[in-house]
């Protein structure tokens, strides 16, 4: 497995998006984790996996996503 990035959902939460195999086939995982001790993150239930030549689909839905919340808080592109 290799760790693209890691984003903070909240307080005890992280987003993390890496590659993989899964039998034989590469994927892409963007799971939640949490911490279950200091500095131990395990993979929660939530998320997704998906064949990694999907990624530039998602990433052009991602910034189709990003241009139309953009446009609904008036070009602000703070949260």
């Amino acid at each position: 497995m290799t760790i693209i990035g890691e984003i903070q959902k909240n307080k005890r939460e992280i987003i993390r998006v890496s590659l993989d195999d899964y039998k034989n086939c590469p994927i892409c995982n963007v799971r939640v984790c949490y911490e279950s001790k200091p500095g131990i993150w395990l993979y929660s239930s939530k998320g997704v996996s998906f064949a990694d030549k999907l990624l530039p689909d998602l990433i052009k839905a991602l910034q189709e996503a990003d241009q139309q919340r953009k446009k609904s808080n008036g070009g602000d592109t703070d949260e």
